[in-house]
């Protein structure tokens, strides 16, 4: 269940559910939301969905936010029990159940780190892991046979790649032959690998610069160099 306004007591809200903090990070593609069933009523992209008896859960995206609410159409009045924030309310947990496929199938992910995850996973069916308790952001990926790094993300202060500030950016160390890696470095989005060995590692920056088809390709190298030694040994057995 997606949690919708953080762990608080439950609470008793006399206003549409605001949703905005997605906007931050998704952004709304029409034609995804015209096929899905949105309609425009007075300048807004409006959604609305039974959910049971009389209860419909409307949803509303205008430039100054996006909302959620129930309404019931037997009292032609807001169904405000949908206001209360208690994993028990049967209502709230099929509305938020459609607000969840509503954001996974009409908006497009913008966090750069969210998408390169999720595109590693699906070419490698390789799961990230986050083997640091005291380091969360700092994820790994592994071959699926020897089991060894072939990415490693991270979020870091902008400094510790020689850039100005320090302001949190996202980061890729993948591994690459030495002189792929001589030939890549340009200090705007490929670096000497932070925290790694800087000889075989480079360091991505990930961010709405970054070519997507070009970093997948060079992952593909690291995952193959990850692997090779695995693949060799199964070679000098036969």
């Amino acid at each position: 269940m997606i949690k919708l306004k953080g762990n608080m007591h439950v609470e008793k809200v006399n206003k549409d559910m605001d949703l905005s903090f997605y906007l931050k990070e998704y952004a709304p593609d029409e034609r995804s939301m015209e096929e899905y069933g949105f309609l425009q009523k007075d300048g807004k992209s409006v959604f609305t969905k039974k959910i049971e008896g009389s209860l419909y859960l409307v949803l509303t995206l205008a430039k100054d936010g996006f909302t959620a609410k129930v309404w019931d159409k037997d009292f032609d009045d807001e169904y405000l029990p949908f206001n209360f924030e208690d994993e028990q309310n049967p209502v709230r947990a099929k509305a938020e159940e459609i607000i969840a496929d509503v954001i996974g199938k009409c908006f497009v992910c913008l966090n750069v780190r969210t998408n390169a995850i999720e595109a590693l996973e699906r070419r490698f069916g390789s799961l990230h892991e986050a083997p640091w308790e005291d380091d969360p952001d700092s994820i790994t990926f592994k071959t699926r046979l020897s089991k060894k790094w072939f990415a490693i993300m991270m979020r870091i202060p902008a400094d510790r790649l020689g850039l100005k500030g320090r302001n949190l950016i996202d980061v890729a160390n993948i591994k690459l032959p030495p002189d792929k890696i001589n030939a890549l470095i340009d200090n705007v989005h490929y670096f000497r690998a932070y925290h790694m060995n800087k000889v075989h590692w480079m360091s991505v920056k990930l961010d709405k610069d970054l070519d997507k088809e070009e970093f997948i390709s060079l992952v593909d190298v690291s995952y193959s160099l990850a692997e090779k030694k695995i693949t060799d040994k199964a070679k000098c057995k036969k």
